[in-house]
């Protein structure tokens, strides 16, 4: 464009120095418009374009020489279509004929009238002047007179400059741009070396990427001092109104004014005086002063302020939309100040008395630099932040910024109620079972981090009612390479946990089926993806209401095996040991888990997780356990594995045997049978079985349980699926023997009696196999009576025949 600006000016150069040669000469002897013909064809000569005066020439001789012209129209470049490269409606030239004795220029202002202007790169790259700086290049320099050189050393002095309603537009088709500038009218004052310059601009403009229209107006004055290399424009003040799809509503104005812009060239130094500018409902002021400009970090010093009523309008400015949107609902008010000051020279830098207000709170500090002058610079700094309750302190070293920037420093953050400030910034908290949990939240900790990590040491949190210490850290943060080993005293889960929906129960969970569960709900891409290694230590642990203490765990995840092993923890007089592996690398998840609980008082266990203890006494559980599936219900599918199982000094409530025997002996017995009231429940000493599971379906055929008057065999199946019992208890009953249930049964005694449960593990329900028990008592009664007989006939074969004769008969008869 410089090239362009060059040409543009050297055609009217030498078309000012040829109207006012001819201006001298012409108007005594001959009517100028008789040369327009030779003008073009010098242009013709020098450039190889056109030039066309469709418009009269005039001119003047005294005491101006000058010439004024009708429309003139330059041709385009070879390629660029029909449409002249510049035209004008009239140019007029006015120099004064007595300075040019004293070899002085002086010049009236000079006068374009519609200028139209069309600039163009194609498709190639080339542009619609190419051609001309190639012609003034190759044209042959031509030497300077001593009476021209004195001409041009003695001075120059122009009026000023008038362009009034032109048009430029350039469309460059490389890059897919169009701009153009309309209603242009520029005026300026006397142009006399080393005098101040006024200067009154405005133009209307539009332009294609970013898609944008708008006025522009502009006004100042500008001094100079070319030997000096010093400029200034002073004062400025610009405006301008714009329209876009990407400005807030719509459209934008910009309001900028300084006292004083200017740059010492020679001295590498610039300055701003008293900066004002107004923009998107955000202000800007400042004061700022640069040496060394010419450097890569040039030295700065000053004080900028800014202000705004809505940072959401700036962001979506800034083609930010995404986030603006998600502040659309917050404090929109927002500010910065600071005070700087930055030494090129020393290679240091400082922003003191750093205030930032932005969303309902407010930070202060100060930042320091070192070593700006090189590839590593280094910075440390402190900031206090308030408002929204909070009270936080961050101190903050880093190093090598460039090139492998790290950072250390330390966080302090008072204690503060997180769901407060999440309803002050319209965030809406998570669903907890209790409302009354993140109320309370207070932070410390030393961190450190590089470009791609970041960890914390020394860490320190109390939320609510819990304390945690311990480090944590992300080893990648590309790949989210969690690392933890922290350590909390007490923790009630289930106060965080969603709460059930209407209408539905709340499940009790395991460690296994939480692992299910977790697994169930995310996604394969996230389960491979997931880089987790750790240990955590929790005191007291309540979760789905089991209470667990000394609860210590270690889970490492990498390219989609999850493994939570070992897992410990006491629990109701006894202890559990296990481990949840999962492993998500094929099409379907596959979950494996080892459980051993020992001396576990099952009770209070069920009772906390349950609300209705079905059984009682002192459990060890072996258990090895696995599925597959993509979610909860898949993997009660295909659940197998197994499970053994031994209770000590307990009971099964909700089925009394005692009692159900003792109504099978009423039947016997032909009574009715009298209602006592007993506990319903069914004692035993020892109780074990084996469970065997196959695709959610567990099968048992030796359950066996003691009592001192009971012995109790079992076997059947029950579905996780349909949650359907089919179950078969034989009971056994002691002749003499008086426990639970033991009065009243001698016409069961020593029998075994069969009693069929079924139903579903919420509703089951038992009963005696009556028929099958008077089978029972009616075949031994017949073998009783056919034992009586026999004893009876041998008796009588002896008292008749001798000793041993009954024997032999029965022999005899193949009895």
């Amino acid at each position: 464009m410089k090239g362009l600006l060059k040409i543009l000016l050297g055609l009217i150069g030498v078309l000012v120095v040829v109207i006012a040669a001819a201006a001298v000469i012409i108007p005594m002897y001959v009517d100028p418009n008789d040369y327009k013909d030779d003008i073009a064809a010098l242009v013709k000569k020098q450039t190889g374009r056109d030039l066309q005066i469709p418009g009269d020439l005039s001119i003047t001789v005294f005491p101006w020489l000058g010439v004024t012209t009708g429309k003139l129209v330059f041709s385009n470049a070879e390629g660029f279509g029909e449409a002249p490269m510049v035209q004008a409606e009239g140019i007029e030239v006015r120099v004064k004929l007595l300075p040019l004795l004293r070899k002085e220029i002086e010049m009236g202002t000079v006068i374009i009238d519609r200028l139209d202007a069309n600039l163009a790169r194609d498709a190639q790259g080339r542009t619609n002047w190419d051609d001309l700086i190639k012609a003034a290049e190759q044209a042959p320099a031509e030497p300077q007179s001593d009476e021209q050189s004195g001409l041009a050393l003695a001075g120059l002095a122009v009026g000023g400059l008038d362009i009034s309603d032109s048009r430029v537009s350039w469309v460059d088709k490389q890059n897919d741009q169009r701009y153009l500038i309309e209603d242009l009218n520029l005026e300026t004052g006397a142009l006399k070396p080393g005098e101040p310059i006024d200067i009154d601009l405005d133009l209307a403009f539009e332009a294609s990427d970013p898609e944008l229209k708008g006025t522009l107006a502009l006004a100042g004055t500008v001094s100079y001092d070319l030997e000096q290399q010093q400029y200034q424009l002073a004062p400025l003040t610009l405006e301008s109104n714009l329209e876009g799809p990407q400005l807030p509503g719509g459209n934008a104005t910009i309001d900028l004014s300084a006292d004083t812009l200017a740059a010492d060239l020679k001295n590498n130094s610039a300055s701003v005086r008293a900066l004002s500018l107004t923009a998107l409902n955000t202000r800007v002021e400042g004061d700022i002063e640069a040496q060394n400009i010419d450097r890569r970090v040039p030295g700065l010093k000053g004080f900028f302020r800014i202000s705004g009523d809505s940072l959401p309008a700036l962001l979506k400015a800034l083609d930010q939309g995404e986030l603006a949107a998600q502040l659309e609902d917050k404090p929109a008010e927002f500010s910065l100040n600071a005070n700087f000051d930055a030494d090129a020279n020393a290679g240091t830098a400082q922003i003191s008395e750093l205030e930032v207000a932005l969303l309902g709170a407010e930070l202060a500090g100060e930042l320091n630099a070192a070593q700006t002058d090189t590839d590593n610079p280094a910075v440390n700094g402190q900031f206090d932040i308030s408002g929204l309750g909070l009270d936080a302190r961050l101190m903050v070293s880093a190093k090598n910024l460039l090139n492998q920037p790290s950072y250390n420093g330390k966080l302090q953050l008072a204690e503060f109620n997180p769901r407060k400030l999440m309803q002050e910034l319209a965030i809406e908290p998570p669903r907890t079972a209790d409302e009354k949990v993140l109320t309370k939240l207070a932070l410390e900790s030393d961190y450190a981090g590089t470009a791609n990590s970041v960890s914390l040491s020394n860490l320190s949190l109390t939320l609510d009612d819990t304390k945690a210490n311990g480090s944590l850290s992300i080893a990648n943060i590309a790949n989210q390479a969690l690392r933890f080993d922290l350590n909390i005293d007490q923790i009630n889960a289930d106060r965080y946990l969603p709460p059930p929906a209407e209408g539905e129960e709340e499940a009790p969970a395991t460690p296994e089926t939480a692992g299910a569960g977790a697994a169930a709900e995310l996604p394969l891409e996230t389960l491979r993806a997931l880089d987790i290694k750790g240990n955590l230590k929790i005191g007291q642990l309540t979760i789905n209401k089991a209470k667990l203490s000394d609860v210590s765990l270690a889970l490492n995840a990498q390219n989609g095996v999850i493994a939570l092993s070992p897992v410990n923890a006491k629990l109701y007089d006894g202890s559990y040991d296990g481990a949840v592996n999962l492993n998500a690398t094929g099409e379907q998840p596959r979950v494996q888990f080892t459980t051993k609980l020992a001396g576990v008082n099952i009770e209070p266990l069920l009772d906390d997780m349950t609300g209705d203890a079905k059984l009682t006494g002192t459990a060890d559980i072996n258990a090895d356990l696995n599925a597959r599936g993509g979610d909860a219900e898949a993997m009660k599918k295909t659940l197998g594995g197994t499970a053994d199982l031994l209770f000590k000094n307990g009971a099964y409530k909700g089925i009394n045997l005692g009692h159900i025997l003792r109504q099978a002996n009423a039947v016997l017995e032909g009574q009715s049978l009298k209602e006592v009231p007993e506990s319903e429940q069914t004692d035993f000493s020892e109780m074990t079985a084996t469970l065997n599971i196959k695709d959610g379906v567990i099968k048992n055929d030796d359950l066996s349980a003691k009592s001192p008057a009971l012995r109790v065999a079992g076997a059947g199946e029950a579905s996780l699926v349909s949650e359907a019992i089919d179950y078969t208890v034989k009971a056994s009953v002691a002749k003499t023997t008086k426990g639970q249930g033991g009065e009243g049964l001698d016409a069961v005694g020593g029998y075994t009696v069969p009693v069929r449960c079924q139903g579903t593990f919420a509703e089951p329900g038992c009963k005696p196999d009556f028929q099958g028990l008077v089978k029972a008592k009616v075949d031994k009664a017949i073998d009783e009576q056919t034992e009586k007989a026999e004893e009876k006939i041998k008796k009588k074969l002896e008292e008749e025949l001798g000793e041993g004769a009954g024997d032999k008969l029965k022999d005899a008869l193949g009895f």
